[in-house]
């Protein structure tokens, strides 16, 4: 995200989700925007950096964890990572965090880690439990009619494109 860039075209601080989005361990990162024209410093990235740190008043932690988003979700090859974020930077949960190198406390790590992990965990036991309660088949008449419940995946049959709702577990 560049606010920035956004602020200047659209979208105000005060309702850019960066924040929203950080506080609920959204895989976010700052970016810069047509540098020449949204920034007025010889480093439009630091730019973003502290405008994003004073205006939703990020701690270093936040900080350290933006910078290492960046990186992860980055173009870099695997050994720029490497050295950037450590040898296990593809790890998941703290096994990937080095905090000599990121900065990032473990238990900021950890948390974001084990709130993905129930979050999907919640998601497969919903949607297994949602299988196992329908019908396999929908009568012509019922309020159903459009929804088909396969024995392989749940599919949402709609003028709109299909959508697979749970994997195969």
């Amino acid at each position: 995200m560049s606010p920035l860039s956004n602020n200047s075209l659209f979208l105000e601080y005060h309702r850019n989700p960066l924040n929203d989005y950080l506080a609920r361990g959204l895989n976010v990162c700052l970016s810069t925007d047509d540098p020449l024209q949204f920034h007025f410093t010889k480093e439009p990235l630091m730019e973003e950096y502290s405008i994003a740190a004073q205006v939703w008043k990020l701690s270093a932690t936040d900080m350290c964890e933006l910078a290492r988003n960046s990186v992860l979700i980055s173009g870099f090859p695997d050994f720029v990572k490497s050295h950037w974020l450590g040898l296990n930077f593809w790890e998941e949960g703290v096994r990937g965090n080095d905090i000599t190198r990121t900065n990032l406390p473990n238990i900021r790590v950890a948390y974001r880690h084990e709130t993905l992990t129930e979050e999907l965990r919640l998601l497969v036991s919903a949607a297994l439990e949602a299988r196992e309660l329908q019908p396999r088949s929908m009568p012509a008449g019922s309020p159903m009619h459009q929804k088909q419940v396969y024995p392989d995946k749940l599919v949402h049959l709609s003028p709109q494109p299909l959508t697979d709702l749970t994997e195969e577990v």
